[in-house]
């Protein structure tokens, strides 16, 4: 298997994979000229210069790129990020498997793993010059420095000041990652013992979080004045029903649990008055959205399969989505507040025009079973259920290559 995989990383350096051509497209016209332009500019003025800098996200990578690009040999560098993205496989798949909470770390880490390395998302991060993966890399690492901190016979503020800097490290990849330094910094600051200690993260996040405030200011916005509404104007009858869906599908292993899970103390009538509930609810979303004259996004990712069902795609769509709204309020009852967590992962993502798939996997998975960890998902990542990520990924992988080949 690892082989396989290898392969999927190592063939696309002399073969062109269809799949991941959105990729070299991105690197040529928008992180390649950017990155040369904070090497001739420099970062202040390079990151003001929309004619070059034309990428829509937060500078870090590029300002990493501009030590090596046309100096060192292009190959040469996607070998290092693919020996990179094998790494933080191998951090995760630690991290999970010494999870304290799991009876089966061990196999609960290496699905998650595999499913991270054939990410379509993860694969063209590593073999072209895209910022997703190293956001998502330092998110992964900024959680493994977490549990350090708090793992520790004292809650340790080195390692909790390391992963505060990781955390950030991720927002200034690729700005929709805000969520993972707002959970470091809650986390440390409920962890910390004293009024001084929190004062001083407090303090720190703040002087951290400067660059981006003035960076938003000089960009007059969260991305930069690019001249493309689909980063700035938010279309939420096309995103949210999208992020929804997308959401249906990835916690699909999580929705079987709690189906088969009920309880032997729920009668008859309570189970049939759940279903009338759920009847209702699906049909006012159904109606809601196609009264609002929702049609299936087209940069929506695998969903759009239902395009084949041809006037019965936008209801089998919604129908998708509302099962994940559904997830979403069966979270937040059973599991509380913490489950609000997930306005800061989903909020991001609904603030343009369109919501890719690859904005929102594989860092879903990062999230869900990562941080905010519903019940459901500790029964799924103990279970064999957990086998679903690398198998539906694997499978969207190569729906990718069919479809465009």
């Amino acid at each position: 298997m690892l082989l396989v995989v290898a392969a999927a990383y190592v063939l696309p350096l002399v073969r062109v994979d269809p799949s991941l051509v959105w990729a070299s497209g991105d690197e040529v016209c928008c992180h390649v000229p950017a990155i040369r332009a904070i090497q001739r500019e420099g970062l202040r003025h390079a990151l003001t210069d929309y004619r070059y800098y034309r990428s829509a996200t937060t500078p870090l990578y590029h300002m990493v790129m501009s030590v090596a690009i046309d100096r060192v040999d292009p190959l040469a560098i996607r070998a290092v990020w693919i020996v990179t993205t094998f790494a933080v496989a191998v951090l995760l798949y630690r991290h999970i498997r010494s999870d304290p909470e799991l009876a089966h770390g061990g196999r609960a880490g290496a699905a998650l793993a595999l499913a991270f390395l054939l990410s379509p998302t993860t694969r063209a991060s590593a073999v072209y010059f895209v910022t997703d993966g190293l956001a998502l890399d330092f998110a992964i690492g900024a959680l493994v420095l977490l549990r350090r901190a708090r793992s520790a016979a004292a809650f340790s503020p080195s390692f909790a000041a390391l992963a505060i800097v990781t955390a950030f490290a991720s927002f200034y990849t690729r700005q929709y990652y805000v969520w993972i330094p707002l959970y470091v910094l809650w986390r440390v600051l409920t962890e910390s013992a004293t009024w001084r200690s929190r004062t001083v993260t407090l303090g720190g996040c703040a002087l951290l979080g400067l660059p981006g405030l003035a960076l938003f200011v000089a960009w007059r916005g969260a991305t930069p004045p690019l001249g493309m509404p689909v980063h700035t104007h938010p279309a939420l009858l096309s995103t949210l029903p999208n992020a929804l869906g997308l959401l249906a599908l990835y916690s699909a292993p999580l929705m079987w649990t709690a189906v088969r899970g009920g309880g032997s103390q729920d009668t008859m009538g309570s189970r049939f008055r759940a279903s009338v509930v759920l009847c209702l609810g699906l049909a006012t979303f159904v109606l809601v959205g196609l009264a609002l004259g929702f049609t299936v996004p087209q940069a929506g990712g695998v969903l759009r399969v239902v395009n084949a069902l041809g006037d019965v795609g936008p209801l089998a769509f919604l129908t998708v989505s509302y099962f994940g709204l559904v997830m979403l309020v069966r979270w937040y009852v059973v599991d509380g507040p913490w489950q609000l967590w997930w306005a800061a992962f989903l909020l991001p993502l609904l603030t343009g025009g369109v919501l890719l798939q690859r904005y929102f996997e594989p860092a879903v998975m990062v999230f869900l079973f990562l941080v905010v960890r519903p019940r459901d998902a500790l029964k799924v990542l103990d279970s064999s259920l957990v086998w679903f990520y690398p198998g539906f990924t694997a499978a969207y992988a190569l729906f990718r290559i069919a479809y465009y080949a």
